[in-house]
């Protein structure tokens, strides 16, 4: 009996941490990684891009071991503790010229962290040794400099990492860290607008409910002239504790950059989880709603501006006639070309769904989602729309946010809008939006896109 408790209690024990170590080269063409777990096991398992192995110049396991990889799993079997290294090419990742594995801007690259960080699914730590001159802009928790802790999750996801001399600003806020970096060409007029939208962002923030989501946000924004938009385009990486990548247009003046809509529709991805493609109407639909809401309580636009933007993006849906579900147009969404179905179909029912909660419940949509990132951010599990939706039922106390989406999710066609919006009072002719004072539900129509309340 003895043996077999202390046997449990053993096998109880979390494994200890595996350390990582990652040098880059002098010609900063290659990149070594030494991966160290002291402990003897049947196999080390390890983590990767499957397309990792295309970028291994050279790997030196203990002896005896052999490599095979899986798609994303790496075995090194049998493991009899000790250190694997594996040599990569960094140029060529760098070269690859692709958003998923990296690219080059300048002298600094840009890479995949799938494609060169072989990790374990548990608790580890990376540190990096760099070029001199040269700094590591990274989503994960830092333990020094150059330093990161790296944790364990199933629901890990891609992160871009960049190397080289940065330009890098830190701005300490409410709940963590923000690390934005200005990717290189930058004149010093377009620094300057740079670096104020940078500083706007705690506005947006703020206006979300308050504080950052995650304790460590990694920005990087990349100059992109001559575009018709001031912020053309943006991406979440989920990777670590999650990163944005904005492209700008560092020529157009600062107006443009002020009413743009693309880093509040960003800045609402880091507020939810990865819910796989089919659930994309909920995810897209969530940034859609939000990046008109956020930038009215932030004060970029006003109250009339956001509802007309809505109001447009759902007349834009429902001129697509589309003939397929919400979910149906989330999971073929490229193939169908179904965008404005998805993020304005997902639209409508987040705001069907924040009416029922402030008329219901007295309580913002944003104060569920805050609650939702004490318990659940950064995300350790993966998630899927039911079990998302179910959560966010459980921390408001009701059952709204699951039927409501059982009413649009596999319903044929654009959600019908015209109801809802006739009783919140708000109706748009051209350009023009009227307010109806008298509609049943005027007073949650000011809260919705109100700064308080």
């Amino acid at each position: 009996m003895r043996w077999l408790i202390l046997m449990m209690l053993v096998l109880s024990m979390p494994l200890a941490a595996a350390e990582l170590n990652a040098r880059i080269g002098d010609d900063h063409a290659t990149l070594s990684l030494e991966i160290c777990d002291a402990q003897a096991n049947a196999a080390l398992k390890l983590y990767a891009s499957a397309s990792a192995q295309r970028f291994v110049l050279h790997v030196q396991l203990p002896e005896g071991a052999q490599l095979r990889q899986r798609g994303e799993e790496i075995r090194i079997s049998p493991w009899p503790g000790g250190c694997a290294r594996i040599e990569i090419d960094l140029k060529a990742i760098a070269d690859a010229q692709t958003m998923d594995v990296g690219y080059r801007l300048g002298d600094v690259l840009l890479v995949s962290a799938e494609q060169w960080l072989w990790r374990p699914n548990r608790p580890s730590q990376l540190r990096m040794a760099l070029p001199p001159g040269w700094s590591i802009s990274a989503p994960w928790a830092s333990c020094g400099s150059a330093c990161f802790d790296l944790s364990a999750s199933s629901a890990d996801g891609p992160a871009l990492v960049a190397l080289g001399a940065l330009d890098t600003l830190s701005l300490g806020l409410k709940g963590g860290k923000l690390e934005a970096t200005l990717l290189p060409t930058f004149t010093p007029d377009e620094r300057v607008r740079a670096v104020r939208l940078v500083e706007s962002l705690p506005k947006l923030l703020d206006a979300a409910y308050g504080r950052l989501p995650v304790p460590h946000l990694q920005v990087l924004l990349v100059p992109m002239r001559k575009q018709r938009e001031a912020i053309p385009w943006g991406q979440v990486y989920r990777g670590g504790l999650g990163g944005i990548h904005f492209f700008i247009d560092p020529e157009r003046e600062w107006a443009e950059f002020a009413s743009n809509w693309v880093i509040a529709h960003e800045l609402t991805h880091l507020l939810h989880p990865y819910l796989g493609t089919d659930a994309r109407w909920l995810s897209e639909g969530l940034a859609s709603y939000q990046q008109q809401a956020l930038r009215a309580r932030a004060g970029q636009i006003s109250e009339s501006e956001a509802w007309r933007g809505l109001l447009k993006g759902f007349a834009r849906g429902q001129a697509a006639r589309s003939r397929l579900s919400l979910r149906s147009a989330s999971a073929d969404m490229h193939q169908q070309r179904a965008y404005m179905t998805v993020y304005w179909g997902g639209a409508a029912y987040w705001l069907d769904v924040e009416t029922q909660l402030l008329a219901s419940k007295n309580l913002r949509l944003m104060a569920v989602l805050e609650r939702f990132s004490r318990c659940c951010l950064p995300e350790t599990q993966a998630w899927n729309d039911r079990s998302f939706l179910k959560k966010l039922d459980e921390l408001a106390e009701t059952t709204l946010f699951s039927e409501t989406a059982a009413r649009y999710r596999d319903r044929i066609g654009f959600p019908e809008t015209a109801a809802q919006l006739s009783a919140l009072g708000v109706s748009i002719k051209g350009e023009r939006v009227r307010f109806d004072p008298n509609a049943p539900q005027a007073a949650l129509r000011a809260r919705i896109m109100g700064k308080k309340g």
